[in-house]
């Protein structure tokens, strides 16, 4: 069913990448003159957004709905890993870079939920599972 927490925090983690691009840290990663930051980033987070909201309607099969989660927090690592990259390449590091930080933080809470939503569907599974052995 659809009502499941996971969907809940896979919402939560798409939302978070959407919020992404309107932080200071995703225009600072415009700035990039090489491009090679924005293309890394704007593709891991497109792809990680793309599958957690794909992954949301796989409620019947959660065997494929785990494995889609797991790549798509794959993407996010990646997208987030790209973001402590452009982060240090800022320069110092102190109060003057918080917008940046919050953005990176987005990044980290994502992946956060999108382990939280493969645990609730792990926990669903063995429900399943338990049940069956009862019949």
């Amino acid at each position: 069913m659809i009502q499941r927490i996971q969907t809940l925090f896979l919402t939560l983690a798409l939302l978070l990448n959407i919020a992404f691009f309107f932080t200071p840290l995703f225009e600072r990663v415009l700035e990039d003159p090489s491009g090679w930051f924005r293309s890394a980033i704007l593709t891991a987070i497109g792809l990680a957004a793309i599958i957690s909201a794909v992954s949301i309607f796989m409620y019947k099969n959660r065997i494929r709905q785990m494995r889609w989660v797991k790549n798509a927090m794959i993407f996010q690592l990646l997208a987030s890993g790209t973001g402590v990259g452009v982060f240090f390449t800022l320069g110092r590091i102190g109060s003057h870079l918080m917008g940046e930080a919050v953005g990176l933080g987005l990044l980290f809470l994502a992946v956060l939920f999108q382990l939280m939503a493969n645990a609730s569907i792990k926990k669903d599974e063995r429900l399943v599972k338990s049940i069956d052995r009862i019949r």
